[in-house]
């Protein structure tokens, strides 16, 4: 991924690390539930990632992301001031999906549920891709105005569109094209009775991200033939991620893959549980990486194998 493209995920992903109380704008727009954001999402996606504006922190890092690469993100306050744009708090939701339909190219983007309008949010993106030296173009897909961006000569374009007036679509054109679809009633949408969804749409007060990808709509299985470690792996049909807040803000992330073969996972269990010993070894005197290790639940079952991790926020930053 290039830089340009990995500084515009990142940058939607910054925009969701504001208390929304902070925020403040005549002009703040619909708070969907997270569950309502599914509506946008097309029936093909094989993976779904619901990101929840619960996240505390900085306004953006005192140091570089990529080692050797500029990530200074302060200069994009001044795009937003000069439209009239307040960042911080923007963003209620993002919905992330990805998947390949029948016959198609594979389709990715997500979804963002904004705080304010799509107006103040198109001029900011213009006055950004601007500052940035992008090339911006506007069309329309499905009837509905879009942009393509280009971050620079030679990078694969960026699509942005807007599928109601307090909802953003980013990502390439078969994911923008997808949602514009669906928000038309043209396609049909994921279902609610789909299994990402059953598995995404768990309670959980302190959540801030659920996700779910079904591994064999991607081809994942060939991935793991024949490797001695991943081999171990072959067989799941789905992969849920879940993080949360966890005492004194420490943040836990929960991996289960589901497979209905008992002995299959907990040989995986006994390879993890090995791997794990290992590091620890390794990591010998090293208090901070030791304290994560230790942290680390690995729990096989009859119909799954879960994973569970805790992280100091502190190392997580």
């Amino acid at each position: 991924m290039n830089m340009r493209k990995r500084k515009l995920i990142i940058f939607t992903l910054f925009l969701m690390m504001f208390p929304g109380e902070i925020f403040s704008s005549p002009d703040e727009g619909t708070r969907l539930s997270g569950k309502g954001m599914f509506r946008f999402i097309p029936r093909e996606a094989a993976a779904v990632f619901l990101l929840e504006n619960r996240v505390p922190g900085p306004a953006f890092p005192e140091t570089d992301l990529f080692p050797g690469e500029e990530t200074d993100f302060s200069r994009f306050y001044e795009y937003a001031e000069k439209v009239g744009l307040n960042i911080p708090g923007g963003v209620n939701y993002a919905v992330f999906f990805g998947g390949v339909p029948e016959d198609e190219e594979g389709m990715g983007g997500a979804v963002v549920n904004l705080k304010y309008t799509r107006e103040k949010f198109s001029g900011f993106l213009e006055e950004a891709a601007s500052g940035e030296g992008a090339e911006v173009f506007p069309e329309e897909i499905e009837g509905t105005p879009a942009y393509r961006i280009i971050p620079r000569e030679g990078d694969e374009p960026v699509w942005v569109s807007f599928p109601d007036k307090n909802n953003v679509v980013i990502g390439n054109r078969n994911g923008v094209e997808s949602v514009l679809r669906v928000s038309k009633k043209i396609a049909e949408p994921l279902s609610p009775d789909s299994r990402i969804i059953k598995i995404i749409d768990t309670p959980g007060e302190n959540m801030f991200l659920r996700g779910a990808v079904l591994s064999e709509k991607f081809g994942a299985e060939g991935l793991f033939r024949g490797h001695p470690v991943l081999k171990g792996v072959e067989g799941i049909e789905l992969i849920s991620v879940f993080a949360e807040y966890y005492e004194d803000e420490d943040i836990r992330v929960i991996l289960t893959g589901y497979r209905p073969d008992e002995k299959a996972n907990r040989e995986l269990g006994s390879l993890l549980n090995g791997l794990k010993a290992f590091f620890m070894i390794s990591a010998e005197g090293n208090e901070e990486f030791d304290k994560i290790l230790s942290g680390i639940k690995i729990v096989p079952g009859p119909e799954s194998i879960r994973i569970s991790a805790v992280f100091p926020v502190q190392t997580v930053k």
